[in-house]
């Protein structure tokens, strides 16, 4: 009881300066001092409503609710808060501190913002305020990261999109468009594709040339040019004095590469026919040319197609020239292409055909006569074995 007693007596004799502290805070107390740490009722000196301060702290607090504005707080205003700092609310005004969800009206992510926060601080979107610090950072760094870019023969063509996200450039080495990294380049990659694997071309190239020109030489043909790669082919000439092309990946043991030698396939030197065949049903004509006692006519036949005309010739030379004027005249004087793709004729064949519509019967039969006729007369002219020696009219 000693110790109750005490208190009390303390209370009562500091009340008076409470008292005071109060008003001069604003508040006119309604009862009895009831402690520095308890709610006290008072009235405000301002507006009148009453509130529940604490002494302690009272100097510092931002005084009463309703002058401040926090205390006349409606779910209107409470949205209109929000809409201002970017959110749209899904539900309703859940209370000052407690998360309101809500949807961000610039990037349409959903988020869980406070409005006492949003309301002090004018806070919006943490993913948008992240985005926006990110385009800051990018655009302060932009010019450097072009520098670098710049300094490896690469033009960007679009804003610098970050460290590790592909940028548009344009090469100033071989002028193609292409995209890499500046996390790339700027460890030492260089940049454009295209030159990368002409790198790799060339060196690939250096290291199996010296292997590629013994196989080459092994089958009897001497190179003309450098090589070229596993995949184009070789200008070459062959151990019978004629010019060839030779693909060195297709060049297996023992095998020939040159028409005029070769004891397989079509063979330049043996006689020949060029041929015109036309199928209706596919409303297609083709032009061709095949070995004197092959079946490949046959062949065509039960597919639909029936022979027009059939050139021979003493040479597969003299055949091969013949298709040639005449695809020439297809394809460059006359401007057709290829008709029919290759699921339309399973026999292969249809690069050379032609719309049966576009180039009638009797005008193809009629050119590949004239120049069947015009190749034997030129040939005739020339001095004998002169058909041996002619280059090829397809290497």
């Amino acid at each position: 009881m000693s110790h109750a007693g005490a208190a009390v007596r303390r209370m009562a004799a500091n009340a008076p300066a409470a008292v005071e502290r109060m008003r001069a805070a604003g508040w006119e107390p309604l009862e009895p001092y009831p402690g520095s740490h308890e709610q006290w009722r008072c009235r405000c000196m301002d507006c009148g409503s009453e509130g529940l301060p604490k002494l302690h702290g009272v100097d510092k607090s931002k005084g009463c609710r309703t002058c401040s504005g926090r205390h006349l707080i409606t779910e209107e205003s409470a949205r209109e808060v929000l809409l201002e700092s970017g959110w749209r609310p899904l539900v309703a005004f859940p209370g000052a501190r407690a998360h309101w969800p809500s949807i961000c009206m610039k990037c349409g992510e959903e988020g869980l913002p406070v409005y006492e926060t949003v309301h002090a601080r004018k806070s919006g979107c943490r993913k948008c305020s992240a985005r926006l610090n990110g385009l800051k950072r990018r655009q302060k760094f932009e010019p450097t990261a072009v520098m670098v870019m710049q300094g490896m023969q690469l033009q960007p063509l679009e804003p610098f999109p970050g460290s590790h996200k592909q940028w548009l450039c344009r090469c100033l080495r071989c002028g193609n468009l292409t995209r890499t990294t500046y996390g790339s380049v700027s460890s030492g990659s260089r940049g454009c594709q295209t030159c990368r694997r002409l790198a790799q071309g060339t060196t690939k190239k250096a290291t199996y040339a010296a292997t590629a020109e013994a196989r080459i030489r092994a089958a009897g043909y001497s190179p003309l040019v450098p090589y070229p790669g596993m995949e184009g082919p070789w200008a070459c000439l062959c151990r019978c004095g004629r010019e060839t092309a030779v693909w060195v990946a297709q060049l297996g043991e023992g095998s020939r590469g040159c028409r005029w030698c070769a004891d397989y396939g079509f063979k330049m030197g043996a006689p020949g026919v060029t041929y015109l065949l036309v199928n209706e049903e596919l409303g297609a004509i083709k032009v061709g040319v095949t070995a004197v006692d092959s079946s490949r006519l046959k062949v065509f036949r039960r597919y639909g197609w029936r022979a027009a005309l059939i050139e021979q010739f003493e040479s597969g030379f003299e055949a091969m020239s013949a298709e040639k004027e005449i695809l020439d005249w297809w394809r460059n004087d006359l401007g057709l292409p290829a008709y029919l793709s290759p699921e339309d004729m399973p026999v292969g064949g249809s690069r050379e055909t032609a719309e049966l519509e576009l180039m009638p019967v009797y005008i193809a039969v009629e050119r590949l006569r004239e120049t069947s006729l015009r190749l034997r007369k030129l040939l005739q002219a020339l001095p004998s074995k002169s058909q041996e020696d002619a280059p090829a009219a397809y290497p």
